[in-house]
């Protein structure tokens, strides 16, 4: 093992080599967060169990055509949009056919 894989630890009377998911910082280890296995925090959101109903689920369930709606509403706006500026896109591109043509018909 290299040199710079060696790190001293204060509890430890030699150096020792980095484990997977450590890092060395300034004289001591930093553990890598995603390495740990310490559990979530009280409170924090977990998957349900098989078998086990969520708290959350009806209310959910009931914000769920709502947020369809809005959703499709969205869409509808951004569809609507879309078409508009490809209008405006057709229209000046007409523009400029028109005026390259008018261009290229003048004598230099």
């Amino acid at each position: 093992m290299t040199d710079e894989r060696r790190i001293a630890d204060p509890k430890d009377a030699a150096p020792r080599d980095l484990e997977e998911g450590e890092i060395q910082v300034e004289g001591g280890t930093n553990e890598d967060q995603a390495a740990r296995d310490d559990p979530p925090p009280a409170g924090a959101a977990r998957a349900d169990l098989p078998g086990e109903k969520s708290k959350e689920t009806p209310r959910a369930s009931s914000l769920l055509p709502e947020l369809l709606q809005k959703m499709s509403a969205t869409l509808d706006a951004l569809l609507e949009s879309a078409d508009r500026q490809n209008r405006a896109n057709d229209t000046i591109t007409d523009e400029l056919r028109s005026i390259g043509a008018d261009v290229r018909a003048r004598p230099l």
